[in-house]
């Protein structure tokens, strides 16, 4: 494992139990390729140091502290999303996520490829995973877009999900299936977030990249 100044809060005993508990985990996942060792062993320190708040017996980050993370690291400021990616990174739980769980959720909204974002995005929109996203759900997500009387925000917010749907409703059933959205993805990217952010910007990404290059 790479050397690297840990978080000066941290004494010599926590630094050393943090190596000593995650060694293992750095290693296996750094032959991912996805991230660096150094890179690796940061990202793991920031789900420690929300770990070490819990006490000593508790081992995992909790759901909370999870959408705190993306909160103030990615600018992800749906509490909706956050709650659906901590879903799509760890199904098995409610309450925690694992280390693994969370280096896996990372490699996707830093590193990941764009079939590998496309579906991570379509699940936290679709976070009840009824493989469609439906008119009266975007109303929802976009009538906090305009201001103004509410006859006239309803007027702009249909406007805009009509224009949407004519956009991503390959199939023309009236609901935007994964397959519409992934179609459409994939001829024009920057429409992965049509609904709201759920990935951290290009700027986030690249600062992570230099901060903890190797």
């Amino acid at each position: 494992m790479t050397s690297i100044a840990l978080d000066p809060t941290m004494d010599d005993a926590q630094n050393s139990k943090f190596r000593n508990t995650y060694h293992n985990l750095v290693m296996n996942f750094a032959r991912k390729k996805v991230f660096s060792e150094r890179e690796t062993e940061c990202l793991l320190l920031a789900y420690h140091k929300f770990v070490l708040k819990n006490g000593r017996k508790m081992k995992l980050m909790t759901r909370r502290q999870f959408g705190n993370l993306f909160h103030n690291m990615f600018n992800v400021l749906d509490p909706n999303f956050t709650d659906a990616i901590f879903s799509a990174a760890d199904p098995s739980s409610k309450k925690f996520i694992t280390p693994e769980a969370f280096l896996d959720v990372m490699s996707v909204v830093l590193r990941g490829t764009l079939e590998q974002q496309i579906e991570l995005c379509f699940k936290v929109y679709d976070p009840h995973g009824n493989g469609y996203i439906t008119r009266e759900r975007l109303r929802k997500f976009y009538r906090n877009m305009f201001d103004g009387a509410q006859d006239e925000v309803d007027e702009l917010t249909n406007d805009f999900v009509e224009t949407i749907f004519r956009k991503m409703d390959i199939d023309r059933d009236g609901k935007i299936s994964f397959d519409d959205y992934a179609q459409t993805v994939r001829k024009n990217p920057c429409l992965l977030q049509f609904v709201g952010t759920c990935l951290p910007d290009s700027g986030t990404i690249f600062i992570f990249s230099q901060v903890y290059k190797t």
